[in-house]
């Protein structure tokens, strides 16, 4: 079974990963990293990977690149092996090489001699691809100053304590006592040069969706109750946050009780939930009248600056897909395939172990 995250978001502050937390020594048996230049078959060799091991019958996270979703930037195989994209920008240097990392380079597998042929080339486009990347990160940053503000305006009339008794109430009827309380970090959303992308990964580890009205931007307050409030249950919990406020909750999921909490637009959601909690509930609805405008403002100001950020990752990735191909002209693919076996092979042995 395949399940799709990501395990980086684009957001106010940049470039947030949260690599070191899925991918600890702690958690793992073996991590498998990957080094090697665009279109040097990184991705390949990971989506390779998973259709194997869930046609075994193994559990497969596949974490997708928060850039562009269509390419891999990790797999997690029953929760023990993980493959990692250990270049820029989520850079992952062996700490235990041989003891607990295997470090795999693809870079064997290219003709050095084409690729210093185009080398100009490369280095110009790469460049460019950067400046875009730096203009969409001003975008979010701006965007992330306006979700700040609109906070300002509404988190002074919260009643919290209403809204954390709410969640004591719905944690004590959707959330049972378990044997085992460990948190991990999965990303649901992303701005990618695709847009607003919400994968399905963690919605589908549950029979039970609760769905918070967050279009006011306060569903991590009702979130953060809700995570005080069930910590006593002994629960194993997954958490996902906002790609642009990382600091953030969007989403925290019981998947032992088969229950999972999610912020939502309401207007855009085609899903129908077990239940929907509505944010307005634990705010003064004449605070909301009073500003009215000026929140409508300020979501037309942040939703531009969002789009302006898309297109600029959209042009990144134009660049990002002609690098490609320079590597892609260099690369001996039959080598690339002995390595994704060796992957598979050594991989299984640790999973075997």
């Amino acid at each position: 079974m395949i399940y799709d995250f990501f395990a980086a978001s684009n957001s106010k502050d940049g470039f947030k990963s949260y690599f070191s937390d899925i991918f600890s020594e702690e958690k793992l048996t073996r991590l498998f990293i990957i080094y090697g230049g665009s279109g040097s078959g990184k991705s390949t060799l990971m989506k390779n990977a998973a259709a194997y091991f869930s046609e075994s019958g193994k559990n497969v996270d596949v974490f997708h690149c928060s850039a562009d979703p269509d390419s891999y930037d990790g797999l997690l195989i029953d929760g023990r092996v993980g493959i990692v994209d250990g270049t820029a920008p989520h850079i992952v240097f062996p700490v235990y090489p041989g003891a607990f990392e295997t470090v795999i380079n693809t870079g064997e597998c290219w003709d050095i001699d084409i690729l210093s042929s185009h080398r100009q080339k490369i280095k110009d486009l790469i460049a460019n691809k950067s400046k875009f990347f730096i203009r969409a990160y001003r975008f979010l940053k701006a965007a992330g100053e306006i979700e700040n503000e609109r906070l300002s305006i509404l988190k002074p009339s919260v009643e919290h304590g209403k809204m954390y008794s709410a969640a004591a109430r719905a944690v004590n009827a959707d959330i049972k006592c378990g044997n085992m309380s460990t948190e991990e970090t999965r990303i649901a959303k992303a701005i990618t040069a695709r847009g607003y992308v919400n994968l399905d990964g963690l919605e589908r580890l549950c029979e039970k969706k609760i769905f918070i009205d967050d279009a006011l931007g306060l569903g991590h307050l009702y979130l953060q109750s809700i995570k005080t409030t069930a910590s006593g249950k002994n629960q194993r919990s997954i958490t996902s946050y906002d790609p642009i406020m990382s600091d953030r909750m969007d989403a925290l999921v019981f998947p032992d009780a088969g229950t999972g909490y999610f912020c939502k637009n309401r207007k855009e959601c085609k899903t129908e939930p077990y239940k929907w909690i509505n944010m307005r509930r634990f705010i003064s609805n004449a605070v909301i009248s009073s500003n009215k405008s000026r929140l409508k403002f300020s979501a037309s100001c942040r939703d531009a600056l969002i789009d302006g950020a898309v297109r600029n990752f959209s042009e990144a990735n134009k660049l990002h897909e002609l690098v490609e191909e320079y590597y892609i002209s260099a690369m001996d693919y039959n080598k690339c395939d002995t390595l994704t076996f060796k992957v598979i092979r050594e991989a299984e042995k640790s999973l075997n172990a």
